[in-house]
């Protein structure tokens, strides 16, 4: 086979020729076809209406500097999702699960506490296991996160090796599978790559455009938490910001920056629009309230959100 009929095989593969007639039939289709209770609520009618849903086929960036309340953000955004009977998958690969999972029970513990007028413990203490903890509340803190998590599937790293791109991807076919719907990574810094040390950008570009890939070829929403460069401690995010490759922006159907003044109102995040690609006309800013003691985010959820929970619709 010549080059010439190699590019023309490859080509009917990959991409197609048609008129804008029948592009126009394939939106107007999937636009008939597309159930509403599919379309995943974030939880507040302010990003719903703003931020707009998350829809399959989407890839939304995330990223907020260092105590901003990322993890608190990432799973609660993720168990509002799973609440509403759709399968979550959240892929974190920088920190030790154990870890994670004592600094959650910890955190409810301390939900719990405070509901009995209690201080929590010292967390220096709680995480070298120096406290007497309740065995009743202790239960009923794990049997909090399961509720809470019961749709969600997660990651567990046996291995110090880092996963490479092509390594998701097999991942997430086998997830499709199980219905999921949502995958959170956490984050794009800590992929293998494995090109020139020199050219770091290219290589976040080329992981950038395998996840587009990954979302268009299975159908699934992705939240892709990704890490700034380093900024002044008084300097709002943008999407200039993101580190190594302006292709993270690019890429994304949706950019939010989470930003917060702790000098002066260090319970209110901005959350930071800059991109919306179903809505290309504004950049907004929303405000969420964050509660220090108890670890969340307390704007109170949206009516959809709440008669999703009380339903079964899959």
């Amino acid at each position: 086979m010549n080059y010439l009929d190699k590019v023309k095989k490859e080509s009917t593969l990959d991409f197609e020729i048609v008129s804008y007639e029948e592009n126009l039939d394939d939106g107007l289709i999937e636009l008939l076809e597309t159930n509403p209770e599919e379309a995943m609520s974030w939880w507040y009618d302010a990003f719903d209406n703003k931020l707009w849903f998350i829809l399959p086929w989407q890839l939304i960036i995330l990223w907020w500097v260092t105590g901003t309340g990322k993890s608190t953000f990432a799973n609660q955004v993720a168990q509002n999702i799973s609440n509403q009977w759709i399968k979550v998958w959240k892929f974190t690969l920088e920190d030790r699960h154990q870890d994670r999972k004592k600094q959650e029970l910890y955190y409810e513990i301390g939900r719990i506490r405070k509901q009995m007028l209690l201080k929590n413990y010292p967390m220096n203490l709680f995480m070298i296991n120096a406290c007497d903890i309740d065995e009743k509340i202790l239960l009923r803190s794990k049997e909090n996160l399961l509720r809470k998590n019961k749709n969600i599937l997660e990651i567990k790293k046996n291995t110090e090796k880092r996963i490479n791109i092509d390594r998701l991807e097999f991942l997430i076919k086998d997830l499709i599978g199980q219905w999921c719907k949502l995958v959170v990574i956490d984050h794009l810094n800590e992929f293998e790559l494995t090109w020139d040390k020199e050219r770091n950008d290219l290589k976040v570009e080329e992981v950038m455009y395998k996840i587009k890939d990954i979302w268009r070829r299975y159908n699934i929403a992705i939240i892709l938490i990704a890490h700034y460069k380093k900024l002044g401690k008084d300097t709002k995010p943008n999407d200039e910001s993101f580190k190594d490759s302006i292709a993270i922006t690019q890429v994304a159907n949706k950019v939010v920056h989470l930003y917060r003044d702790k000098l002066v109102e260090d319970w209110i995040t901005d959350v930071i629009i800059t991109k919306n690609r179903d809505n290309p006309l504004w950049t907004w800013t929303l405000e969420l309230n964050y509660d220090k003691e108890t670890w969340t985010y307390t704007n109170i959820k949206s009516k959809r959100q709440l008669d999703r929970e009380q339903s079964v619709w899959f």
